[in-house]
């Protein structure tokens, strides 16, 4: 069974992404506000050296790409079962997620997934994309069925199941294999009213 987390990555994201944040924030006058931990593990995460490796941190293989994309219709489709609205790809969603499983998939120990730093990808979520509410789950499997093992991992959990239900707009998913035989899956979901970039199929990977 895998083992799945609800929630609460880098010198290689510009470093015009984090002046731009810090801008924004002491423009409007909302760096007074924030608590010293929540800015000390937003910089610890955002220049952290382990996730920069020869492989792009926001990039997944085509076969990892064939995983999300075959997630995001499974999930869909138990949203259409009750009725909800089937969530749409968002672009920058799916580069936050698939940082964060190419992370998983590096450091994390013992098949373990894990949401940290999720609060702080939500509050960038916010800032960047005007995505609100991000939640975020994630697993791990060495099922070679990976898209369905996650699915169904998910759905048959009664917590999960009712976070996937919510009534989300929109979602990000990343995939990534480590090393030792498992796969890392992060999947975030927001809601925005805005016209970010979006699709109804996934984007971004």
């Amino acid at each position: 069974m895998p083992v799945i987390h609800t929630s609460e990555n880098d010198m290689t994201r510009k470093m015009v992404d984090r002046v731009i944040r810090v801008s924004y924030l002491r423009d409007v006058n909302f760096l007074k506000l924030i608590p010293i931990p929540c800015l000390f593990f937003s910089l610890l995460i955002s220049c952290s050296h382990e996730s920069v490796t020869d492989r792009s941190v926001s990039k997944a293989t085509a076969s990892e790409r064939a995983v999300g994309e075959r997630i995001f219709s499974l999930l869909n489709a138990e949203r259409v079962k009750v009725g909800k609205k089937a969530l749409r790809g968002h672009r920058g969603l799916n580069e936050l997620a698939q940082k964060q499983a190419n992370y998983l998939s590096k450091n994390a120990k013992n098949g373990k997934a894990s949401t940290f730093g999720s609060n702080n990808r939500a509050y960038y979520a916010k800032l960047r994309f005007n995505v609100e509410n991000v939640t975020e789950l994630a697993t791990a499997t060495s099922s070679e069925n990976t898209a369905s093992e996650a699915s169904v991992a998910w759905m048959s959990s009664p917590e999960h199941r009712r976070t996937l239900l919510q009534s989300w707009s929109h979602t990000g998913i990343g995939v990534s294999r480590g090393a030792g035989g498992s796969t890392y899956i992060t999947m975030l979901l927001g809601v925005t009213n805005t016209a970010v970039p979006r699709s109804v199929t996934p984007v971004g990977w």
